[in-house]
């Protein structure tokens, strides 16, 4: 386990049994975390957090105006340009040409409408699980046993939560379709 400590400017981790070494917590460089055999895991969450936030942003792209999406890429482009990094700079000026030469506006409404309709099948699909989940809740309070009925409400909340959370995403679908089209 890991954990950041010190400034911005001197960076360092404190490792908790990373590795063969136990016992107090040490610190050693960020620089250093990165090469040792041990933190494998730390190499691949890295890149794996960074395009899940590229993807999450795409994915919102997909259900906004053309216009919109121009003016987004516009601005990142912008930023890039100041931060000097050439590379993004090249990636995104081919993905504003992109936009500019293929996206229209009846593709995004087509997209933010199938996107609603896979929001409103996962709250469906969530509901399925929520009626399993109560209906086993139900069979282990009548058996009576006590761990079963623990088991169940927990499968039962985790399942509730889910359920909550494609609603959220649902609102947002259906919020993104009703700009689109307002």
């Amino acid at each position: 386990m890991l954990r950041r400590v010190g400034s911005s400017f001197c960076p360092r981790v404190v490792e908790f049994g990373v590795g063969k070494k136990t016992g107090p917590p040490y610190t050693t460089d960020v620089k250093n975390v990165y090469t040792k055999k041990g933190n494998m895991k730390i190499k691949l969450i890295a890149p794996i957090i960074s395009l899940s936030m590229l993807i999450a942003g795409y994915a919102h792209a997909d259900t906004v105006s053309c216009a919109t999406k121009a003016g987004q890429i516009q601005t990142q482009l912008d930023i890039a340009k100041k931060a000097g990094n050439a590379n993004q700079v090249a990636g995104l000026g081919k993905a504003l040409k992109e936009t500019q030469q293929h996206c229209t506006d009846a593709r995004q409404n087509q997209r933010a409408e199938e996107k609603v309709r896979e929001k409103q099948g996962d709250v469906a699909e969530a509901r399925q699980d929520i009626s399993k989940a109560e209906a086993s809740l139900r069979v282990a309070q009548a058996k009576g046993d006590t761990k079963k009925i623990q088991k169940a409400q927990k499968k039962l909340t985790e399942k509730q939560g889910k359920l909550q959370e494609a609603q959220e995403e649902l609102r947002g679908a259906q919020a993104d379709l009703a700009a689109l089209k307002g």
